[in-house]
C-alpha cells in the first residue's frame, strides 16, 4: 500500500460565505501534505464564490491540485457532493461542509489508520459539535458505539435500514469504491449521505471506527443542517422516508411497509402544501395526517398514540 497516497478533499458550499475560510483555512493547515482541494459551489445566492475564488488563487500553491467548480441551479447536496467525486483524482476522499472545519491531524490519522488496517474502505472519525463559534470552550464532544463499528457490514446494514444508528459526517472514503457503488444518488436532493451509506454496506463494504477527533461541526442557522432544519425540515423527512420505501422495503416487515408509505404520503403533501419549516402549526399539521393515514391503514399503534394525544391522556 501506497505510504503518501493522494487525498481529495471536497467542501461542499452553499451560501457559506460567513464561515468558508474556516473551513478552508483547516484544510490548509493539514500536517499531511499530499492533498487536492476541490470546493463545489451549489449556485449560492451571496458571495462565497468569490471568496472561494480569491482564496484559492492566494492559497492554490499549497495542495496538489485547488479547483472550484460552480453552477448556475441549485441541485441539492447529493449532486454537489456527485460533481466533487467526478473531479477527484485522488485515491481516498475526505467531504466537508462548508461551514465546517477539519482537525489539522484529520487527513494524517486517516492515512496512518488505513495502513495499519488495510482492508477499510470507509473509516469514520470522531466529531467535536459547536454553536456558531469554533470555540473548544463551546465544544460537545461525540462519541461512537462500539458495538456497532465491531459487526458485519450484513449487520450494520441491517441496523441502519431501521433507522438505529447514526453515522456522522466525518468519514474518510476510499474513491474505487465509491465509483463502485454509483457514487450519491442524486434522486435524494438535500439528503445524500443515509442512501450512499446503505449502498456501501450493501455492497460489503463495512465502517470502521478510529478514536480521534478529527471534525469540527458547527450548529448554527447558517450552516447545511441549520439550514434544513429550519428551512426544509419536512422535505428532509419526504426524502428520508423516499430513501426507505426505494431501498429498505424489501426488508421490512407488513408493518413497517405501511408505515414508512403513511409517512411518506404524509411529508410528500406537507412539501406541495409548502409547510416545509418546522414550526408549531406545521407540526399540527403532521400530527393530524398521521393519525388520518394510520386510521385509513389500520396501523394501530399510531392510531392509538394519535387518539390519546387528543384526548389529552398522553
Amino acid at each position: 500500500m501506497d505510504n503518501n497516497p493522494l487525498v481529495s478533499v471536497g467542501i461542499l458550499a452553499y451560501n457559506s460565505s460567513k464561515y468558508i475560510i474556516d473551513a478552508l483555512e483547516s484544510v490548509k493547515s493539514q500536517t499531511y501534505q499530499n492533498i487536492e482541494l476541490i470546493v463545489s459551489d451549489d449556485a449560492s445566492t451571496d458571495n462565497t464564490v468569490d471568496i472561494c475564488r480569491e482564496w484559492i488563487k492566494e492559497n492554490g500553491d499549497r495542495f496538489v491540485n485547488a479547483t472550484l467548480i460552480t453552477v448556475e441551479q441549485n441541485t441539492g447536496t447529493s449532486g454537489n457532493a456527485n460533481r466533487i467525486v467526478n473531479a477527484c483524482k485522488g485515491e481516498w476522499f475526505k467531504v466537508l461542509a462548508g461551514d465546517d472545519a477539519l482537525f489539522p491531524d484529520c487527513i494524517a490519522n486517516f492515512i496512518k489508520y488505513i495502513i495499519n488496517h488495510p482492508g477499510s474502505k470507509a473509516v469514520v472519525g470522531l466529531i467535536k459539535r459547536y454553536y456558531f463559534i469554533l470555540d473548544d470552550k463551546n465544544a460537545v464532544e461525540d462519541h461512537l458505539s462500539d458495538s456497532f463499528f465491531s459487526l458485519s457490514a450484513e449487520d450494520q446494514f441491517k441496523i441502519l435500514l431501521h433507522g438505529n444508528y447514526y453515522i456522522p459526517c466525518s468519514v474518510f472514503l476510499n474513491l474505487a469504491m465509491i465509483n463502485e457503488v454509483g457514487g450519491y444518488d442524486d434522486k435524494y436532493g438535500i439528503l445524500e449521505d443515509f442512501p450512499f451509506y446503505l449502498k456501501v454496506l450493501k455492497a460489503g463494504y463495512k465502517f470502521y471506527k478510529m478514536d480521534e477527533f478529527v471534525q469540527k461541526y458547527r450548529m448554527s442557522d447558517t450552516n447545511v443542517y441549520g439550514n434544513l432544519i429550519a428551512l426544509f425540515n419536512y422535505r428532509h423527512q419526504y426524502y428520508d422516508y423516499l430513501v426507505r420505501r426505494d431501498m429498505c422495503f424489501q426488508y421490512y416487515s407488513f408493518r413497517e411497509r405501511i408505515r414508512t408509505h403513511t409517512r411518506l404520503v404524509t411529508y410528500w403533501i406537507m412539501d406541495k402544501l409548502g409547510l416545509q419549516k418546522n414550526t408549531s402549526y406545521n407540526r399540527f399539521v403532521k400530527k393530524n395526517l398521521h393519525g388520518v393515514f394510520a386510521f385509513l391503514t389500520f396501523d394501530y399503534d399510531v392510531f392509538r398514540s394519535f387518539f390519546l394525544r387528543r384526548m389529552g391522556k398522553l
